[in-house]
């Protein structure tokens, strides 16, 4: 029992760091964002410096065939909202892990509730992949459309999407880890009314 709280507080810390790190991501790109809109993109992005490429569709472009300042702005602004979101998602299901692990810390890893917690976390799981793969979609989709209209060398539009279905594993095994700890609960009852 000890080795198992032992456990559960180390991970807690560690999930107590990335959830400071990921509220730090967010407000440094909301910051980075803001500044971009209120300066201007055109004073800030120098589209023969950028060095990033974007892939869509099979088709890869560097930076600075987008178009002018403001538009690599706008795509800058767009993959960074997306990053925000995910942070923010990263750090909504890192808070139901560290409830998980409260009661483990305490040497009661089947309290109540626990098994609820594993429900939670199993259908954020399934929520955010729906929403992450539709994402990816209709961004590459939206993407790849603009590359082809804006550059001829581009006749064709393949889009190459593919569905990662591990978030369905995960949600599995978070779904399996409810009802086993669901168990654990009703077990956990009947012992405490014995007692």
């Amino acid at each position: 029992m000890n080795n198992m709280q032992k456990t559960a507080r180390g991970l807690d810390i560690v999930f107590r760091i990335l959830s400071v790190l990921t509220i730090l991501g967010i407000v440094f790109l909301v910051a980075l964002n803001a500044i971009g809109i209120a300066a201007g993109y055109d004073k800030l992005v120098d589209p023969d410096n950028m060095s990033f490429t974007l892939s869509a569709g099979g088709i890869h472009i560097d930076a600075k065939d987008l178009g002018s300042a403001q538009e690599i702005g706008g795509t800058l602004l767009l993959l960074s909202g997306s990053v925000i979101i995910s942070l923010a998602a990263v750090w909504y299901g890192i808070r139901i892990i560290r409830r998980i692990l409260a009661p483990m810390k305490e040497g009661q890893p089947f309290s109540q509730g626990i098994s609820g917690e594993f429900k939670k976390l199993g259908w954020f799981v399934i929520g955010y992949g729906i929403v992450y793969n539709a994402f990816d979609l209709i961004a590459k989709t939206a993407l790849a459309a603009r590359l082809v209209s804006s550059h001829t060398e581009y006749p064709t539009l393949g889009i190459e999407h593919h569905l990662d279905p591990t978030f369905l594993v995960i949600a599995f095994i978070l779904f399996l880890c409810s009802y086993i700890f669901r168990y654990g609960e009703e077990l956990q009852q009947l012992s405490d009314e014995t007692l």
